[in-house]
């Protein structure tokens, strides 16, 4: 009797796998948030995120004015978001790092090539 319950058990617990595994990813949309310069500037900015996985995309727009500015080298390991765009000096590359927060929001760290940090912070829509 045991063998069989422990199966039942194991089954059940598979079927739940892939809504949890898909949990962690990031839901798509527009995202709102703010960035900062080394200095504490800070302004508000949108992210539009879709894809997953290896398809993942972010597209970040500042105030008007701002042309849209893509991330790229996505990769969302567990909760952390790593990734790099031309937002520094003359476009220079920022390497960024964001942790998942537990409200579902990501803060973190973003640094130029001088070695100077500024600050992130996106947080995801509402859920329908």
């Amino acid at each position: 009797m045991r063998p069989k319950f422990a199966s039942l058990v194991l089954g059940l617990a598979v079927l739940y796998l892939p809504p949890l595994t898909h949990a962690q990813g990031l839901h798509s949309g527009v995202w709102s948030g703010t960035i900062a310069d080394p200095q504490g500037n800070s302004k508000s900015v949108t992210y539009a995120v879709s894809g997953v996985d290896d398809s993942l995309s972010i597209t970040l727009t500042g105030p008007a004015g701002e042309a849209p500015v893509s991330f790229t080298g996505l990769r969302l390991v567990a909760d952390t978001l790593l990734f790099t765009w031309a937002g520094g000096k003359r476009g220079a590359p920022l390497v960024c790092k964001l942790v998942r927060q537990a409200n579902g929001s990501f803060d973190g760290a973003r640094h130029d090539p001088d070695g100077q940090e500024g600050r992130m912070h996106m947080v995801p829509p509402p859920k329908p």
